[in-house]
């Protein structure tokens, strides 16, 4: 069998050994086992692509705060009211007695403490990574709202009551305000073609598969994640669809990463 490029470049590099393995945090949903969210999707192929052993350790929304306290781990924001917002993902890590909040610093500690692994930023990449980061972001922050009410309908009761209330503080708007009707989603289905085509002309770019041309990196995981994100949270008709977009590039990308 023909091992893919993302799988057969992982495997080169034999990670430093790790005597526990580390502790992702993530959210569950009704899905069993099965990882929603792009920001949680990045830390969790990160680990994946650099072959280190981890755990996942399920989190519900309300849980959240009182569980990454009692760990030590530090807010990624500040809520309106002034006080620290906790977000995942997260690692512990026991090797290290480290606890890391968001999922580029989660990158680069994993680059910086197991740098014998497959590299995340290789060579002096950490900048343009971080900026594609951003610019591919703003291309489909658009489609938040959106995808917001989509992810409630597959969060278990009691996250989807506390994720329905803090994204209707957040946004000032109530639920029924989130997702538009008729023409205006279709519009937006359009534009989110179109802002993909966009992404589509930067891997184009490239003399390889990847940003990076046929060296993986975080900019591509970023990609995946988000593509997973809109995979498993979209209608079967509307991932097909997506599927099919600019030759298959986005289906193809995340089966690399899910194949880790």
């Amino acid at each position: 069998m023909i091992r893919s490029s993302v799988l057969s470049h992982a495997l080169k590099a034999a990670p430093k050994t790790i005597s526990q393995p580390i502790n992702l945090y993530d959210i569950p949903c009704k899905i069993q086992e099965t990882s929603w969210s792009p920001n949680t999707a990045k830390a969790r192929y990160c680990l994946r692509y650099k072959g280190l052993p981890f755990k996942t350790t399920w989190v519900e929304y309300p849980d959240i705060e009182a569980q990454l306290r009692g760990i030590g781990a530090r807010p990624t924001g500040i809520n309106k009211d002034g006080s620290g917002l906790y977000t995942l993902p997260v690692i512990e890590d026991p090797s290290t007695r480290a606890v890391i909040s968001d999922s580029f610093a989660i990158a680069e500690y994993l680059d910086e403490n197991y740098p014998s692994a497959a590299a995340l930023f290789p060579g002096d990449t950490k900048a343009l990574i971080k900026a594609f980061d951003s610019a591919s972001m703003n291309l489909i922050s658009f489609t938040t709202k959106m995808m917001s009410v989509k992810a409630s309908g597959i969060l278990n009761p009691v996250s989807a009551m506390h994720y329905v209330r803090t994204r209707e503080h957040r946004h000032g708007l109530k639920w029924k305000d989130f997702l538009p009707a008729g023409q205006e989603r279709r519009e937006i289905w359009n534009d989110l073609e179109t802002s993909f085509g966009v992404l589509d002309h930067w891997y184009a770019k490239s003399t390889g598969k990847w940003i990076l041309g046929d060296t993986v990196s975080y900019a591509d995981i970023l990609t995946a994640s988000r593509i997973n994100w809109f995979r498993v949270l979209l209608e079967q008709e509307q991932w097909t669809e997506m599927s099919s977009w600019h030759g298959g590039r986005w289906k193809a990308i995340l089966e690399e990463f899910e194949e880790l």
